[in-house]
């Protein structure tokens, strides 16, 4: 963590759509908040955007320069409407050969952002799906530049850089370490951590890994926000992270194909994930059908309705059913888990969470039991593992020869775990 950090967490930053005017009005004292470029210059002349900057400590703007080296944006005028929007589709070997127009991409980016009245400058970046992808070494350049401009135009604003990286890097402790390597030396406050289709849920043991030792190897002096993320944020803030960001209920995975031409909206057979129904103790969203059955007076589930039936101000009539209020349940259960995580010692968290997960896993075992219910809780063992390996190696540096076999870890958590179901 930076050690003059406007953001010290452990924070979760709201990041806001054209759709939330109203809880940008209601959560008004937040450490910190996010809008996208194209929805603050969309909605400048209106109350969004003077709403989420009034209503924090620190007003951060997405730049979304990563849409531009796609065709996708030219389909979207709000993305158009930008100053620094280019013409056409970036390609990155060509601006890394016009030093120029790299500069001058970079100073309107930043100048768009002072004239915001932002908290936090966020350079420019690009989408890198792989350490082959020429965007990578773009970013790099990108930051840099930032940082030169930002001394010349002599503005006292913390600057971070964006790590916006393919999955597959994470799976790779070798890459990881190219990244670290890459990034290590850019003196910049901190950084936002982006990584491309990572689904907490269903990503692999190694992926987490990487991206727990990616945040954990950057964060000395520097804050990390990892952006785009669901529960296990939470985790990697227990861990030490500032904090992590996602919007309200969803826009918790970052995927390339959002970028892209003829993007598709949600598929008519499929629930959106506004209308699920956030349950704090089990950290997962869940469906609407399976809400009513756990909850139901007659043949649900009697452990969570007489111990963990929620109590918040929208809860306390019965289970929300408008979008707009689980939306709300949502912010207000997410808050509180924040509130009881930055009120413990930082020592302390990694149990916090250890436990909270534990709970989950035995909430699941309870719900399937009395309700015939099944909530997924493979990820859960495996966010276990990762705190538990990390928790061991916590005094040392090294990536590889310090960390226990997760698999190994995994292995004893599910023992452990049966043995508990078994009695």
């Amino acid at each position: 963590m930076h050690p003059n950090s406007l953001i010290p967490g452990p924070t979760y930053i709201t990041k806001f759509l054209h759709v939330d005017q109203k809880f940008a009005e209601e959560f008004n004292e937040l450490d910190a908040s996010l809008l996208p470029a194209h929805i603050a210059l969309w909605k400048v002349s209106k109350t969004l955007t003077s709403a989420v900057r009034e209503g924090c400590k620190a007003f951060i703007i997405d730049p979304v320069t990563h849409a531009f080296s796609y065709r996708g944006y030219l389909d979207k005028t709000t993305y158009k409407d930008l100053p620094y929007s280019p013409d056409q589709p970036i390609s990155t070997s060509v601006l890394l050969s016009k030093p120029n127009d790299l500069k001058d991409f970079t100073r309107n980016v930043l100048e768009f952002q002072l004239n915001m009245d932002v908290g936090v400058l966020i350079a420019p970046y690009f989408y890198a799906r792989d350490l082959d992808d020429s965007r990578l070494v773009a970013n790099i350049r990108l930051i840099s530049e930032a940082l030169k401009l930002r001394e010349a135009m002599d503005v006292d604003i913390p600057l971070y850089g964006h790590i916006c990286i393919g999955s597959i890097v994470m799976q790779s402790p070798t890459q990881v370490d190219e990244i670290v390597n890459l990034y290590s030396d850019l003196k910049v406050e901190g950084f936002m951590i982006t990584v491309e289709n990572f689904d907490d849920r269903s990503v692999s043991s190694e992926a987490l890994m990487g991206l727990a030792q990616l945040a954990r190897r950057l964060q000395e002096d520097r804050d990390i926000f990892i952006c785009s993320i669901a529960a296990f944020g939470q985790v990697l803030t227990a861990l030490g992270v500032n904090g992590f960001s996602a919007g309200i209920g969803w826009l918790e995975t970052f995927r390339e194909v959002t970028l892209q031409p003829g993007r598709k909206t949600f598929a008519a057979d499929r629930v959106p994930r506004a209308q699920y129904y956030y349950i704090p103790e089990l950290l997962s969203y869940v469906h609407p059908d399976d809400v009513n059955t756990i909850f139901d007076e007659d043949t649900g589930s009697e452990t969570m309705q007489e111990e963990y039936r929620c109590v918040c101000e929208v809860c306390t009539s019965g289970i929300p059913k408008s979008i707009e209020d689980k939306k709300r349940h949502f912010m207000l259960c997410r808050h509180k888990e924040m509130a009881q995580l930055r009120s413990l010692n930082p020592d302390k968290r990694p149990q916090h969470i250890r436990e909270r997960l534990g709970l989950a896993l035995e909430l699941s075992n309870i719900i399937e039991e009395e309700a015939l219910v099944r909530i997924p809780t493979e990820h859960f063992v495996r966010w276990i593992a990762i705190i538990d390996a990390l928790s061991s190696s916590r005094n040392t540096s090294d990536v590889e020869d310090s960390i226990p076999d997760i698999n190994e870890i995994i292995h004893q958590i599910r023992q452990d775990n049966g043995d508990k179901n078994n009695t």
